[in-house]
């Protein structure tokens, strides 16, 4: 059995000959390659346009026009879908109700999807 490749070589031949080899570092902290839950503050008054806010503004999520979901009592829930005609009719009157009515606990995590990432990014939701 072979050990696996931990590094890249990199060979580029347009002007003369240049290789390099690195090895690759994962960030536990990187959004795009960890799985790790980021931590986002909230109050349980809060709405969820309010929350959605946030995800726009916040320097380390900056992100666009954020689909939201959860599970709440083991079911899975749709809470916000923008990008989809059909799910933003259905789930536009989510953005005036507050967190605690849409049933949110403290920890609560959420799956957001984004045009900004490649992959869902989960998020634990924190009551100060």
């Amino acid at each position: 059995m072979y050990a696996p490749l931990d590094n890249y070589f990199l060979f580029n031949d347009v002007d003369g000959v240049y290789s390099s080899s690195f090895s690759y570092e994962r960030n536990p902290e990187c959004l795009a390659c960890s799985q790790k839950p980021q931590l986002i503050t909230a109050k349980p008054l809060d709405t969820l346009q309010d929350l959605i806010d946030a995800l726009k503004e916040h320097p380390l999520f900056q992100m666009r026009s954020p689909g939201i979901t959860t599970k709440i009592n083991g079911k899975s829930k749709t809470l916000y879908m923008p990008n989809v005609p059909m799910l933003e009719a259905q789930t536009r009157e989510n953005l005036e109700r507050s967190l605690a009515d849409l049933g949110f606990l403290d920890g609560q995590e959420l799956v957001v999807v984004d045009v900004t990432s490649p992959t869902a990014r989960v998020l634990t939701v924190k009551f100060p």
